[in-house]
């Protein structure tokens, strides 16, 4: 019998707990998520898997639901068509569908490397770089933020923890890539993009997209939307090139200019609305 694969909607309990990763989705087998359970005390306790918390410890997490999803035969969730629609007025709904994207290019990623194979790894690393950039900071970092900012409460905190993983992904993945170049495998620098990916997204889809989804109007979803359009059409993708040459990252270097404006602006915007504290 196949195994039960559980979604739970989860909320950190610890007292220090930042807001973007205070709240979250998992998707664990049964067995596995009983084993956590077990290893906390509480109702609706559970002891956060390996990888998940940002500060690097395990932490009691309070399942604030869960639910079984529906599998098909090859044991791949089966997607419910409704979330599948994309509400050409919303942004967000935009970004949350291209997420999906973003994890089949990941998955093909991981099948190379399950497989060792670096001639595959050095194009879907390149493919995997393409998508973070176009995705997360050309659309997000230029297309969104400029638009949420000083508009959404206490904004600023989630987009600073946004821009750092993003960061570490771009910068992560040149070193991988340059790993290659040697014939390397780094598994321990590739282990913490899948992982920290894969829990990046989750994140966003979840407390920080939703806040979105409800501060935004109709005029700002609009702005966002034609920003984002002009963006990817003037976007300019990466080639992998050959494994022997000397490469560069012209997409980290981009991100490292765009984190400098970000951190000019927030310095000349620090009366604004973003939140007390701000």
């Amino acid at each position: 019998m196949a195994e039960k694969l559980l979604k739970i909607k989860y909320e950190c309990q610890h007292p220090s707990c930042q807001v973007f990763c205070k709240r979250g989705e998992l998707y664990l087998v049964e067995d596995y998520f009983k084993e956590l359970e077990e290893a906390k005390d509480g109702e609706d306790i559970f002891k956060s898997p390996k990888d998940v918390c940002r500060m690097g410890f395990a932490q009691p997490f309070k399942a604030l639901s869960v639910t079984e999803e529906e599998l098909n035969e090859d044991g791949e969730i089966v997607s419910d068509e409704a979330s599948d629609v994309v509400d050409e007025n919303s942004p967000i709904t935009l970004l949350k569908n291209e997420h999906k994207h973003v994890l089949e290019v990941l998955a093909t990623f991981e099948h190379h490397l399950k497989k060792r194979d670096i001639p595959a790894l050095w194009l879907s690393a390149t493919d995997l770089e393409n998508e973070i950039m176009l995705h997360s900071v050309t659309k997000e970092e230029q297309g969104l933020f400029p638009v949420i900012a000083g508009k959404v409460p206490m904004v600023e905190g989630y987009m600073a923890i946004v821009l750092e993983d993003h960061k570490e992904f771009l910068s992560l993945l040149h070193s991988f890539r340059c790993g290659l170049q040697s014939g390397d495998i780094h598994d321990g620098i590739i282990h913490s993009v899948i992982v920290n990916l894969k829990s990046h997204i989750l994140k966003e889809n979840g407390e920080f997209f939703d806040m979105l989804e409800e501060s935004l109007s109709d005029e700002d979803k609009v702005t966002v939307m034609e920003r984002m359009a002009k963006l990817e059409a003037d976007f300019v993708p990466i080639k992998a090139g050959d494994i022997n040459d000397k490469i560069e990252s012209p997409h980290l270097a981009n991100k490292n200019h765009l984190e400098s404006e970000f951190n000019a602006a927030r310095s000349s915007n620090s009366t604004n609305d973003w939140g007390c504290c701000h």
